[in-house]
């Protein structure tokens, strides 16, 4: 199966068929398995996103959860990695019904033998091989990278910026997601010249539980060049912004989805632009050097490394809007802001205007102008140069 164990999480609220599993995993022939057992949702949940596991056997009836609902906690927490339901006899139709849902198989406890349970075990684990496009017993593969874009200065160009990257990461990087946040915001809209018609608000109704890869992926618009755009909500979504539990489950969707997930952010002032940043690798707030907005960009650095309380590294570059004012040095900027300047951006206001018209990102448009040039070697550095969880400024 594999060169090394494979790791089982056994969630099992009954000690007695606890210690069953994991006798015929230990007796198996011929693999080897690294079989972990918890009783309890919770502490299932925490292993799965401190540790992982290569498959999840799991049992309705656990100390802190009983029912679908514990199937669905488990789904939403872990949605690569194969999950096979042990179900007792009267649970049956609930198993039925998990693997509509997203499991992979399930056995009825009472018919449980070594042979079954192997057989069931590997197939659930080569058949998750075989979707993500990896060869059985490789490593599992990476969650993607989540770049966020934000800015303090009104039409600044945070969302050309963040589209523009996000293009060009899908030409050379792999697959790339750009989503934005803010209610009755029609950035991506309007850059692109298109009416989103599915957009975030359809899944920021939904409960956390039922956000998954399925139901994003469904209210994803794929462009003609590659990339994939989750529109932001046409209003505001039901309950007002999106909530901790809504974000935690989208992103978690939506890095199995993607190589890079671009993040255009909502305005800093917004209770969502404090839910979402935490969940960004990299937070890249746009600079303009005018003496004003330098001082603003240094509040809202401070305040974003409030907010993902350290866990990200602040970055900058600078965009200049503004060439016949007295501007800010550059280290001056980095002292301020405190942080690498990863470069300067040249700003063309009719380039920067040009997606409007045409509905496409400069750098698919216009490849050879300085600007795309320039933003191309800008996304280039954020994946070259990755930061542990980060915040970058533009």
């Amino acid at each position: 199966m594999s060169e090394r164990p494979v790791r089982v999480l056994l969630l099992e609220g009954n000690p007695a068929d606890a210690r069953n599993v994991r006798k015929l995993l230990w007796e198996a022939p011929s693999d080897s398995f690294q079989v972990v057992w918890l009783d309890r949702l919770g502490a299932g949940l925490r292993h799965l996103q401190d540790t992982g596991a290569d498959v999840v056997l799991l049992d309705f009836s656990l100390a802190d959860s009983s029912g679908f609902d514990t199937f669905a906690a488990v789904r939403v927490r872990t949605p690569d990695a194969p999950i096979v339901v042990l179900a007792a006899a009267e649970e049956e139709e609930l198993a039925v019904r998990a693997v509509r849902e997203g499991a992979d198989d399930y056995l009825l406890k009472r018919q449980l033998n070594g042979a079954a349970l192997v057989r069931t075990v590997q197939g659930a684990i080569d058949r998750s091989h075989a979707s993500t496009g990896r060869g059985a017993g490789a490593p599992g593969k990476q969650p993607g990278t989540v770049l966020g874009f934000a800015g303090v200065k009104g039409g600044i160009g945070v969302t050309t910026l963040a589209l523009n990257v996000a293009a060009a990461l899908t030409r050379s990087h792999g697959r790339v997601i750009a989503i934005e946040f803010e209610p009755g915001c029609a950035g991506f809209a309007l850059q692109l010249r298109k009416a989103p018609g599915i957009e975030a608000g359809n899944l920021l109704s939904l409960d956390a539980i039922r956000i998954d890869r399925r139901e994003l992926k469904s209210s994803l618009v794929e462009l003609p060049f590659g990339l994939r755009v989750l529109f932001g909500p046409a209003g505001a979504p039901e309950g007002g912004t999106i909530r901790p539990e809504q974000a935690e489950a989208l992103f978690q969707a939506a890095r199995h989805l993607a190589d890079y997930v671009v993040v255009d952010l909502p305005p800093l002032s917004s209770a969502a632009a404090r839910i979402v940043a935490p969940h960004c690798n990299q937070v890249v707030l746009i600079v303009d050097p005018e003496v004003a907005c330098v001082a603003a960009s240094a509040m809202a650095a401070e305040l974003l490394r409030s907010w993902t309380k350290g866990q990200s590294e602040l970055r900058a570059v600078i965009v200049n809007r503004t060439p016949l004012v007295s501007l800010v040095s550059r280290n001056d900027i980095r002292s301020q802001v405190k942080s690498e300047i990863l470069g300067l951006i040249p700003h063309d206001m009719e380039l920067c205007a040009s997606p409007c018209q045409a509905g496409v990102p400069f750098v698919i448009s216009r490849p050879d102008s300085l600007t795309a040039n320039a933003l191309v070697e800008l996304a280039d550095r954020l994946i070259l140069h990755p930061r542990p969880a980060g915040v970058a400024v533009l």
